[in-house]
């Protein structure tokens, strides 16, 4: 996607900074494995350690970064120094995670999220026609976002380079560094959160769910992530965040770069570091890193990379057979959440934590 339809920027700013406020208010088979334990930042807000059946531990907060169009065996050290090399001996590394089959991006975003996709998720339509404003592709189904609201848990689906909250067309360019693609906003797709309402507090009005949750992560300035990185700092960071970079940063797009992966790659060596010095970080937080789907390179390799980070992973490489419906079969668990849709019977994420 080189240029891309642009929604309405000016005078939004102050807007969001006060959704912002609202929102984050609550902040509140496998191998052996080897390696350092992972440091502690912080144990401020350290949620329960009971686990669950797959022996998930329960998380205080969660961070799922999601990478785009990449297969497990182009996370090289080359290609992701980061990742790859300076963080290798803190992470636990799952071989055999595989993306959604015949299915385009949206459709692996929608898996992550909800358990499922239908067709039209699967072939990367927009939630609304650009040309008429009419809706082309949503689900009334249940979804972790909905889930978390419906028990209070705070959360937010973190979008770079959208021009304003809950933005349902394209905008930016390659050139500008700043382009948003809607497709890769799993929470515009769900009745349940776009358009839906609800009373916050006693004695105020309603709000619009998507409005207070589905944030940008700055401006839509090149590479500007301040306003995410303004709340990671101040601790009031909500418990589950689902971070998508633009599509520069999430190596959808070559940029000025000769590989996505490393475009990817520094987006995650300049906010990892944010994310584990934030008040916030504890014994029970977690990082994800997980990429939609296989690269161009590799077409018929549906195997990507899925990463986890955090005190209680151990660190290691494992193998096993595990999907977009294991990640969220396992932040249901992290949260004591029910399954949903094909998370119930996906295999779990449950061997690599102490």
């Amino acid at each position: 996607m080189n240029t891309s339809q642009k929604s309405t920027r000016a005078g939004l700013a102050g807007f969001v900074l006060l959704l912002s406020a609202a929102v984050l208010g609550n902040g509140s088979s496998a191998a052996g494995a080897t390696g350092p334990t992972t440091d502690v930042v912080s144990q401020q807000g350290q949620q329960g350690s009971a686990a669950s059946s797959d022996g998930v531990p329960s998380a205080s907060h969660v961070f799922v970064i999601v990478g785009e169009n990449t297969s497990l065996r182009e996370v090289t050290r080359r290609a992701a120094p980061y990742l790859a090399g300076v963080l290798r001996g803190r992470t636990a590394r799952l071989h055999g995670y595989r993306a959604v089959r015949h299915s385009s991006s949206t459709g692996d975003y929608i898996e992550m999220t909800s358990g499922q996709s239908i067709a039209c998720e699967r072939n990367d339509s927009n939630p609304v026609n650009p040309d008429t404003d009419r809706s082309i592709c949503h689900q009334k189904v249940d979804n972790i976002f909905h889930q978390l609201q419906s028990r209070h848990i705070s959360w937010a689906d973190w979008q770079e380079s959208m021009p304003h909250p809950c933005a349902f067309y394209d905008d930016g360019a390659n050139w500008a560094g700043d382009v948003y693609g809607a497709h890769h906003n799993p929470a515009i797709y769900y009745d349940d959160i776009e358009g839906n309402r609800y009373v916050e507090d006693f004695g105020n009005p309603p709000r619009t769910v998507c409005l207070h949750h589905d944030l940008p992560m700055g401006s839509t300035a090149p590479d500007n992530t301040q306003r995410f990185d303004r709340v990671l700092a101040s601790g009031r960071v909500p418990r589950f965040n689902y971070v998508v970079p633009n599509d520069c940063e999430n190596g959808h797009d070559l940029c000025g770069s000769r590989t996505g992966v490393r475009q990817f790659d520094r987006f995650l060596r300049r906010e990892v570091p944010k994310i584990m010095a934030s008040p916030a970080w504890n014994r029970r937080s977690l990082i994800n890193v997980t990429w939609d789907e296989q690269g161009d390179a590799t077409p018929r390799d549906r195997r990507v990379g899925s990463v986890w980070i955090g005190t209680h992973v151990r660190p290691g490489d494992y193998r096993g057979r595990w999907n977009h419906a294991s990640l969220l079969r396992t932040v249901e668990d992290a949260f004591g959440l029910p399954r949903l849709a094909q998370a119930r019977p996906a295999p779990p994420v449950s061997a690599i934590w102490r």
